[in-house]
């Protein structure tokens, strides 16, 4: 599967949410604050990694592995 462009989550219905593959860049609306989306839980919640978040903690991968643990469950 290849990466695209960034997707605006909010223009895409869950049934395109749930094709895309992990680590694909999306925005929210007309914000400019890029994440990585890491899945889909069962109950329907998006999990996405926003960039701004993820970089104030003190490790970026451990935050992103811990959020893509956390959308596999």
């Amino acid at each position: 599967m290849r990466y695209t462009n960034p997707q605006n989550i909010w223009a895409l219905s869950p049934e395109q949410i749930k094709r895309l593959q992990p680590g694909q860049w999306v925005f929210a609306g007309e914000d400019t604050t890029r994440g990585q989306f890491l899945g889909t839980r069962a109950s329907g919640s998006v999990v996405v990694a926003w960039y701004d978040n993820a970089r104030a903690q003190r490790s970026y991968r451990a935050y992103v592995r811990a959020l893509r643990t956390y959308s596999l469950n």
